[in-house]
């Protein structure tokens, strides 16, 4: 019963966010076109809302200066380079007169952010609760496999189910239909069709999307596809087969609840440390942090625990040592993630003043 639940919110959230994330009106085609006729817009450092009210033209820019944008982007929180902005300044003098409408496509290019920002904040709060349901099922150890995050690990979770389920890797690639048609006709046997219709075809694009992933990456996955393409292999082969060594790997994974290990791949990557940098930047609070840490901690084998614990003790250390700016809250439930594991917290050392 709480697997079905489960599966219904990921089946939910999960096309939710692919929609949302296939929605760009600022990058788009038609942003393009509205944009153009604004003359700060072709610059990505000036496309946020209060540099685009603040200089609207050309004229406006190149009276600012350097030093006037320069203060402008440390306000809106903006990283540039400052021979940047001296090009964009220089370019300012040369550009042409705005269009007459150059004010309305203005409007519209500022409407398009607004909306775009939106559609931001409308993904992460997705991808929040996306993360909240995978800590709580062993799919969670999908992310010590390198190349796989929160969002592809929880797609596949979302549609394979409870591995329970499956008898082996290839109940999982069979559902999926990743195996060739066969067209039989009197004496014609075709055994190398195009993939079976009939299968679940949501689950066949989660698995293709992480083979996708792999492929970029994974550098063992990234050089078996180069291998195979100097083969002349077709690259829909390709990805066929690294989606069907994901499966065997992730069934392993999963219904053996280890973490990953491959002959072929030096180290893994660390599970608690990639939900803390997937928080880290979804700026998700630290309680719901801390609930999807020792949730997750719930799902690693024992003899995983002082592995995990390494870079959450380094990132304490540094925080304690002061090497990171700003505010650091992350300090706080650290050490409480670590006493989980079992791991003492090494205190930082005091000045002899």
């Amino acid at each position: 019963m709480v697997w079905s639940c489960w599966a219904y919110c990921w089946r939910t959230w999960a096309p939710t966010r692919r929609s949302s994330s296939a929605i760009q009106p600022f990058g788009g085609k038609r942003s393009r076109i509205f944009s153009s006729q604004v003359s700060i817009a072709e610059h990505r450092p000036y496309t946020t809302r209060g540099c685009r009210q603040l200089y609207p033209t050309a004229g406006r820019l190149h009276e600012a200066g350097v030093v006037s944008l320069c203060q402008s982007l440390r306000q809106a929180g903006i990283r540039f380079q400052q021979r940047t902005i001296q090009t964009v300044v220089d370019w300012a003098l040369q550009a042409a007169a705005a269009d007459i409408a150059a004010g309305q496509h203005l409007r519209i290019a500022l409407a398009l952010y607004d909306d775009r920002q939106r559609k931001t904040q409308e993904i992460q709060a997705l991808e929040r609760d996306i993360a909240a349901r995978l800590v709580q099922t062993p799919y969670v150890l999908l992310l010590s496999f390198p190349g796989i995050n929160v969002v592809s690990a929880a797609d596949f979770a979302g549609e394979a189910g409870p591995i329970e389920h499956y008898l082996n890797a290839k109940s999982i690639t069979g559902r999926a239909g990743l195996r060739p048609s066969r067209y039989q006709s009197n004496q014609v046997d075709l055994a190398s069709g195009p993939l079976v219709r009939n299968c679940n075809h949501a689950l066949r694009a989660a698995i293709l999307g992480i083979a996708d992933n792999l492929i970029v990456c994974n550098h063992h996955f990234q050089a078996l596809a180069t291998q195979w393409a100097a083969q002349g292999k077709d690259p829909r082969d390709t990805r066929i087969k690294v989606g069907m060594r994901f499966c065997r790997i992730a069934f392993q994974m999963v219904a053996g609840r280890q973490v990953f290990r491959h002959p072929c791949i030096q180290g893994r990557h660390y599970i608690l440390d990639k939900l803390t940098a997937f928080h880290r930047e979804h700026d998700t609070g630290m309680a719901d942090v801390l609930r999807d840490l020792q949730a997750a901690i719930g799902q690693l084998p024992p003899r995983a625990y002082a592995v995990e614990a390494k870079p959450l003790a380094e990132e304490l250390q540094r925080i304690q040592d002061g090497h990171r700016r700003g505010p650091q809250v992350l300090g706080d439930i650290l050490p409480i993630v670590l006493a989980r594991l079992g791991v003492g917290v090494v205190q930082s050392s005091e000045s002899g003043e």
